[in-house]
């Protein structure tokens, strides 16, 4: 017996998520994981629908390969028309990992109001800047473990709000300042 008998590949996951080609994919859709730290940042996303204040940006972090891309196509369908097939194949992929928040974005997305969340994803580079600048990591530490762990920020008029494995920064930014050239 050899070993292509007893082991295989499902070929869904040898190619990356194109955010693009793979926007409105079912086939994408129903073929993704939903690990425990996607499932404590879609909880994150869905504790801000009935807030006043709530963002409606969302920068993803991490490095290459991390699931940036799978987690924004997955996030999308969530948040899309309950009556899409995407949207509808989402929450049956959520049900099975957590009945609770699938109830949170199927009651959100059931409203009548429709609103717009942008998703911004970005690369390590601009992680390990804001780990080592703002909270003050040393450089043994940038490495890649501390890249998968999501980096939340939010931002409300001047001031940005920075969490990082429950620690947070807020930062005041003051955007009426002119910078004059010397």
């Amino acid at each position: 017996m050899s070993i292509n008998n007893l082991v295989t590949v499902n070929t869904h996951y040898t190619r990356s998520v194109n955010l693009e080609r793979d926007a409105s994919s079912v086939d994408v859709i129903n073929a993704y994981i939903p690990t425990s730290r996607a499932l404590r940042t879609f909880a994150r996303v869905s504790d801000e629908f009935n807030t006043e204040l709530s963002p409606r940006a969302w920068s993803l972090i991490g490095p290459y390969g991390s699931g940036k891309s799978s987690f924004s196509v997955f996030l999308s369908q969530l948040l899309s028309n309950p009556a899409d097939e995407g949207s509808h194949a989402a929450l049956q992929v959520l049900k099975k990992a957590d009945e609770l928040l699938t109830k949170k974005f199927s009651n959100e997305t059931n409203k009548n109001e429709r609103s717009e969340v942008d998703i911004h994803i970005t690369h390590d580079w601009n992680m390990m800047l804001i780990l080592y600048k703002i909270f003050n990591f040393k450089e043994s530490k940038l490495r890649w473990p501390y890249y998968l762990e999501p980096i939340f920020i939010e931002i409300n008029n001047s001031e940005i709000l920075l969490t990082y494995e429950g620690e947070q920064r807020l930062l005041d930014i003051d955007f009426s300042r002119r910078y004059e050239e010397e």
